[in-house]
């Protein structure tokens, strides 16, 4: 007698193949280690970086700002705490200029102590803001910056070192100035008294050289935050001096004279203190940037 078929009667699965697990590509070519530089191509994904054993993962996470080497983060936080702290103490400077020339007139300290004491502060307070920006334009391991900005980095970064020689050269003189029973032969000096113009001069093109070379940097890294309103901010800063200077001009027509010096105090003010909140924005995003890190973000696949 036949079995019956039982339609309720449970049978077996089938067997089923196991499903392979697709393995990730290789690096692709011209990736760099975010925090050391090294040449990635071409290694698993799920590594480690054979020079430096960061994961190769947060290398492959993009340009932006929270990928960058801690280094270099440390380096953009240090220096635009430099320049910043810099741009206050000047302002403080400017405040008790008329506290230094009450001293003077009361004799307490003799004219030319106050001179020499003013030439220090200034060498002091110029070689903190050269080793801010030389921190600040640090290139960042991993990142391939466009042309245009390396080009940038390498003008703040010539004119720092330009400025520290033209410094140099200044207080030589200055010092040599101050010194005693130099004073009458120096004055006498025709030759001194033409250097002295041309090295101002020069110093003056290279800070603005490097001014503008500075601000195209910033906002390369405004770019990489990224953040539209620390653009804005750092094309502001960058126009609002041409813009001032040319307004110089109008001063010549006589009705608008008084109102144009107005606006051009009004102007520098406002210029002066966005400049300095865009270099403190620099330290905030770096910081930001750090902590997230610290945190342990999630890694790129």
């Amino acid at each position: 007698m036949s079995e019956e078929f039982n339609p309720y009667e449970l049978t077996e699965p089938a067997e089923t193949a196991p499903v392979a697990r697709t393995k990730a590509p290789p690096v692709g070519k011209g990736v760099l280690c975010a925090t050391c530089g090294y040449e990635l191509s071409l290694l698993p994904r799920e590594g480690v970086c054979p020079e430096c054993g960061s994961p190769i993962l947060r290398s492959l996470g993009g340009n932006e700002l929270r990928h960058a080497s801690p280094d270099y983060l440390d380096k953009l936080r240090i220096g635009s705490i430099c320049i910043v702290s810099v741009f206050i103490i000047q302002v403080l400077f400017v405040l008790v200029a008329g506290v230094g020339t009450l001293v003077s007139s009361l004799h307490v300290l003799s004219e030319t102590m106050m001179d020499v004491l003013s030439l220090i502060a200034s060498i002091v307070l110029s070689a903190v803001s050269m080793y801010g920006w030389w921190l600040m334009t640090e290139k960042d391991p991993g990142a391939q910056d466009p042309s245009h900005v390396q080009t940038a980095r390498t003008f703040v970064r010539v004119s720092v070192i330009a400025q520290a020689v033209m410094l140099t050269l200044t207080t030589l003189i200055d010092l040599v100035m101050f010194t005693p029973g130099n004073s009458g032969s120096v004055s006498s000096s025709g030759d001194i008294d033409s250097l002295m113009p041309i090295l101002y001069s020069l110093s003056f093109i290279v800070m603005v050289v490097g001014y503008f070379a500075g601000l195209i940097y910033i906002r390369y890294i405004a770019s990489r935050v990224p953040s539209e309103s620390m653009m804005e901010r750092a094309r502001f800063v960058t126009w609002a001096p041409v813009v001032l200077v040319v307004a110089l001009i109008l001063i010549a027509v006589p009705i608008l004279g008084i109102f144009v010096l107005i606006g051009e105090a009004i102007g520098w003010i406002v210029w002066f203190v966005r400049y300095v909140l865009l270099i403190d924005a620099v330290r905030a995003e770096a910081e930001r940037a750090r902590d997230i890190q610290l945190r342990g973000e999630p890694l790129a696949m």
